[in-house]
């Protein structure tokens, strides 16, 4: 996968050979061709999920918190930034405030926080979000592979 420099002037180069108009929507087509090409290498899946995490880990610093020393935590910053990149709104019809109860919830049921732990109000567990991720993108790939995508594209930057 491309750095961010690299994919600023990817699209700096698209939008200069397409018309204004269909230029978001269009490149926002190519990414999704790229993410495919990643997914369907060996290891696609296992890389694209690692790469949303360290970009998860990036936006904000996990924590561990002393009741809690087996469990490493994502802020909700992170996790609603994930959720604006990966158009989970539109997807599943919640916004982030949403999503991130949801995942707080499943952290409950898994056993890795309580609710009423009022120093967690900020936080889920990196395991609940790198679950998410793998499903996710497996639902993904399935959707891709439905429609009749098999193998990687051909793709002209």
């Amino acid at each position: 996968m491309p750095d961010a420099l690299e994919f600023v002037q990817l699209y700096v180069n698209f939008r200069a050979k397409e018309k204004p108009l269909y230029a978001t929507k269009k490149f926002q087509t190519f990414c999704t061709l790229v993410l495919w090409n990643d997914l369907t290498k060996l290891s696609g899946k296992a890389d694209v999920v690692a790469w949303l995490m360290r970009l998860a880990t990036g936006i904000r610093n996990t924590t561990i918190f002393p009741e809690h020393p087996e469990t490493t935590f994502i802020h909700r910053e992170a996790v609603q930034e994930l959720h604006r990149l990966l158009n989970t709104r539109q997807l599943l019809g919640t916004d982030a405030q949403t999503f991130f109860y949801l995942m707080q919830h499943v952290a409950e049921d898994k056993g890795l926080m309580q609710l009423d732990e009022t120093q967690l109000d900020e936080y889920i567990p990196q395991e609940v979000l790198q679950q998410f991720l793998e499903d996710f993108i497996g639902g993904f790939c399935n959707l891709m592979q439905e429609v009749g995508f098999r193998a990687s594209f051909p793709l002209d930057k």
